[in-house]
Formats: structure tokens, C-alpha cells, sequence
């Protein structure tokens, strides 16, 4: 008779080769260049920020359908850009790397809402527990935080051309990696405090948790 150890065993590889199967479905047209993507979990609708046509591209998970979000009007072209969604209000945000300003997308009415920020708007995260939205000012060193109910904004000041921002949202502490001071700014999502944290060379990219 075999044992419980065997018959486990046996279902792990009977399951596995299901469980790792991946199968293309098919491809969507976007905007032209899309530079960024981001999932709504709770809605199944996907985004990417498309440049230089300064729109975001709606994908309805179900049907693969699409809808052309306009972001307004911009003062510069970009060829880059980033997304964050708050999944519980849903709501998203964009920025272009070039322009002043964070764009807030109401994902139930698609109506865009246009918050002034620091000096070329080119990173952002949010933190849904506390509803808080942070942008990185390349041009300034500044992150702009947004309050996701009001859309008041306060100013933090960070290192030398911020490249990327990252929440630990168990702690709320945000993490912004400055690319020419070599150095990651902690931000204290409580005070604003902030502390400064030697990098390596040129750091770009961090990863929310």
C-alpha cells in the first residue's frame, strides 16, 4: 500500500505540469509606444500610458476590448512614462517623465484630473491603506505627495534626480532612488521625516512590497 508520502508525490507531478502550463491567448493593439502597464485586480481592467500621443490605453480583461483614455494637454512630448492604481478607490495615476503634473484617472467615469507637481513628474507609487500617492520630480529632487481623497500636496525633499519610488506599505515607509546622489531617500509616511541611505552607482529601480 503506498504511502501518504507517495500519494502526495504523485498528485504534486500529476498537478504540476497544469499548474506551470502558460498558453498565448492573443495580442491587443494600444497606443502608440506604450511605455507602462498596470492591473487593476478587483475591476480586471489593465492600463498602459502610451506616448508620445499622451493617452492611456484601458484593456477590459474579459473581452480584450480596449478605450483610448486622453490625458490632456501637455507642454512637452514624451517617450516615457509610469503607472500606479489604488485598487480600492480605483483610481490611476500617470506621469510622463517630462511634464508638471501627476494625471488621476477615475477608473469608474475615466474623467482625468490633472494635480500639479514638482519639476518633471517621472516616477509615481501609491500606498492604498493609507490613500497616499507619491510622485518623483526628476528635474527637482522633490516627491511630490498627494492625498488621494483631497489632492492637497505637500513637497518632501530627496536626493538628485530621483529615477523610481517604492512603498513598504506594512510599515508605510516609502523608498525613492535618487540616480546621481547615489543614495535611496527614506521617507517616513507618518511624519514626512526623512532619512538617507548610501547606494551604489547610479541607482534607477525599486520594487514595492
Amino acid at each position: 500500500m503506498p504511502t501518504y508520502r507517495q500519494v502526495s508525490v504523485v498528485w504534486i507531478l500529476l498537478l504540476t505540469p497544469a499548474l506551470l502550463a502558460q498558453t498565448f491567448q492573443r495580442t491587443i493593439s494600444v497606443g502608440s509606444y506604450p511605455q507602462a502597464i498596470a492591473v487593476n485586480p478587483f475591476t480586471d481592467r489593465i492600463y498602459t500610458i502610451d506616448e508620445p500621443a499622451n493617452d492611456v490605453t484601458e484593456i477590459d480583461g474579459v473581452t480584450n476590448t480596449t478605450t483610448t483614455i486622453p490625458l490632456g494637454s501637455n507642454a512637452q512630448q514624451s517617450l516615457d512614462g509610469a503607472l500606479a492604481i489604488n485598487p480600492f478607490t480605483n483610481k490611476i495615476y500617470a506621469v510622463d517623465g517630462v511634464n508638471n503634473h501627476l494625471a488621476v484617472i477615475d477608473g469608474a467615469t475615466r474623467l482625468v484630473t490633472l494635480v500639479p507637481t514638482g519639476n518633471t513628474a517621472y516616477a509615481v507609487a501609491v500606498n492604498p491603506y493609507t490613500n497616499k500617492i507619491y510622485v518623483a520630480n526628476f528635474g527637482d529632487g522633490t516627491v511630490t505627495v498627494v492625498d488621494g481623497v483631497t489632492l492637497a500636496t505637500t513637497t518632501v525633499g530627496v536626493g538628485l534626480e530621483p529615477l523610481s519610488v517604492a512603498i513598504d506599505c506594512a510599515r508605510n515607509k516609502i523608498y525613492v532612488a535618487n540616480s546621481h546622489s547615489n543614495t535611496v531617500t527614506v521617507i517616513n509616511g507618518v511624519t514626512e521625516a526623512t532619512a538617507t541611505v548610501q547606494a551604489g552607482s547610479y541607482p534607477a529601480t525599486l520594487l514595492s512590497g
